[in-house]
């Protein structure tokens, strides 16, 4: 039992030198072999890491086909009056939104991809409202500075949204419809793939139309979603962390700590925590001042080890659980927001 550990955490190449030197008889050089190359084998499947789930996907009608279909309201934001899309109603006054989600659904189904409905996500989210404007410190109270957060919290975020626009167009009995999608990837806003399509003029239902340009659009669909999910395997998921200073907070990312015996910016220490916690310490940092920084397309590993030592995909609040158990050693407490499997904001300087 001891010469097979031994045998274990040998190399191919020492391994093979001890054949060589014929040190192994024939019989028992074969029979540890296997054991090497059953071990190999092992250690380049957990070294792998867990493969990324399944994307939950989610079809939105795009921007355009609400407004040019007056589903929307005006809203004011800041300062600005901006157009709000209203979802809700137009799943309530347009059949043809159903039709063509119900065939793209079922497509999807037929893939095994999971597939959330937006009017049922739209059915169980009773409020929409401000986001970080309501988290405050537990211990003083203090709003988050210098938030800049999406204005409504959707509940349930898909990994891929389906950005939908279609257009009809009537000659006497004869439909004419011009059909537009592109797939988002949710959290970093980067196109996977994108498709359009226009029907022959015909008589017939639109869901037929729907149906013909879901079967046109599928092939190309599913071989961009794999490059997808293949670059994501090879290389990690690109997330976007956000880090803010809450208000009285006694540190800012210029607060200067000691690093590996040195002197360094808090700023400074972050970047190299990035660094050393990223696939090939891929990652963009786009800003940086006294009160934020900003990093974007951050290559986040695909699988970490739990607690209970056991391998598991990588979750972003995982993930920035590593930065914030790294802020801990300098006594610095922060707040983690996570939004969806994409995002995450952390807030320095009290919970």
């Amino acid at each position: 039992m001891k010469m097979i550990n031994t045998i274990k955490k040998m190399g191919f190449t020492d391994f093979i030198t001890l054949g060589r030197n014929r040190i192994l008889s024939g019989a028992l050089w074969l029979f540890l072999s296997f054991i090497v190359i059953q071990n190999a084998l092992s250690q380049n499947t957990q070294s792998q890491g867990v493969v990324q789930e399944k994307p939950t996907i989610m079809v939105i009608p795009s921007d355009i086909w609400c407004i040019r279909n007056g589903y929307y309201d005006e809203v004011l934001i800041g300062d600005k009056m901006e157009k709000s899309m209203d979802y809700k109603k137009a799943f309530q006054n347009n059949s043809e939104i159903r039709s063509f989600i119900a065939a793209l659904s079922d497509y999807l189904a037929s893939l095994d991809y999971p597939m959330k409905l937006l009017e049922n996500q739209m059915k169980s989210i009773e409020t929409d409202e401000a986001y970080l404007s309501l988290i405050e410190s537990k211990n003083t109270g203090a709003p988050v500075q210098e938030t800049a957060q999406d204005i409504l919290n959707r509940r349930a975020l898909p990994d891929i949204i389906f950005d939908l626009d279609f257009d009809k167009k009537e000659e006497m009995d004869l439909l004419t419809v011009s059909f537009t999608m592109n797939v988002i990837d949710a959290y970093t806003n980067n196109a996977i793939a994108g498709y359009a399509f226009d029907t022959k003029k015909s008589s017939g239902p639109i869901t037929t139309k729907l149906t013909k340009a879901v079967n046109n659009f599928k092939d190309n669909f599913r071989n961009k979603l794999n490059l997808y999910l293949k670059d994501i395997k090879s290389n990690g998921r690109k997330v976007n962390i956000e880090l803010r200073i809450f208000d009285g907070s006694p540190v800012d990312f210029e607060t200067e700590f000691e690093y590996n015996g040195q002197i360094a910016e808090l700023s400074d220490i972050i970047y190299l925590w990035f660094e050393e916690n990223t696939i090939e310490g891929r990652f963009n940092e786009k800003s940086r001042t006294a009160t934020s920084m900003v990093f974007e397309e951050v290559r986040m590993p695909n699988s970490t080890v739990s607690l209970s030592g056991k391998l598991r995909a990588m979750r972003i609040s995982n993930y920035v659980g590593g930065l914030m158990n790294m802020l801990r050693k300098y006594d610095i407490p922060c707040k983690r927001i996570i939004r969806g499997q994409g995002k995450a904001i952390l807030i320095i300087g009290d919970k």
